[in-house]
């Protein structure tokens, strides 16, 4: 491995760094970080407090966490939705109930978000300790070949073997920064469809 090569690896390897936010380095998307969503930013309708999630009845409970499950389509979620509260004539157990499901959703959606952003974290700072790993690697390398190319059998052609591993484990995790990122998101979206499908349930 020579000079050039060393030093384009070095330059290349902070893409997750570059991308961090400077209110927290570990948060490596471009989407700004929020930890937490707020029920005004989706639902216009009345709101109990957010405590109720944790004394909602069980069919409502299960409602609302169903409807944010990814392993549930959002046409099945929706349908889900519509379904129930077709079986709710009381206009207001209806305006009690339906607040009441968005909440579940809400609390159901920021416990996953929580547990993705945590996971997103890890993630970025496990690439930061790979890429100090790699970068003290490639220095050792290039101090002990001084620009030459290692010879088979040596601890410098082990090393330089090393560094190759770390570097494609590297730029193959770098890829699913992208992915990892886009989970918050998704979750966010699905609640606003929650939100607009129950808030076109209560009564008028």
């Amino acid at each position: 491995m020579n000079v050039r090569l060393t030093a384009a690896l070095l330059i290349t390897l902070p893409f997750t760094s570059a991308l961090a936010q400077e209110s927290d380095p570990d948060w490596p998307c471009a989407q700004q970080l929020v930890p937490k969503i707020v029920a005004a930013q989706l639902w216009s309708g009345p709101l109990p407090d957010e405590n109720v999630a944790m004394t909602a009845p069980p069919d409502l409970s299960e409602l609302g966490r169903n409807a944010m499950d990814s392993k549930v389509s959002e046409q099945d979620a929706v349908k889900s939705l519509k379904t129930y509260f077709a079986k709710v004539k009381s206009p207001q157990k209806r305006l009690e109930q339906i607040p009441t499901a968005f909440i579940v959703a809400l609390t159901e959606a920021n416990s996953r978000r929580d547990r993705q952003i945590n996971g997103i974290k890890s993630f970025t700072r496990g690439q930061f300790a790979l890429s100090k790993q790699l970068a003290a690697d490639v220095n050792e390398l290039d101090k002990l070949t001084q620009g030459q190319p290692a010879k088979e059998g040596t601890p410098e052609k082990a090393i330089e073997e090393k560094v190759q591993f770390e570097r494609r484990v590297f730029e193959d995790r770098e890829h699913q920064v992208k992915y990892l990122c886009e989970a918050p998101a998704d979750g966010e979206a699905r609640l606003g469809l929650v939100a607009r499908t129950l808030e076109a349930l209560l009564p008028r």
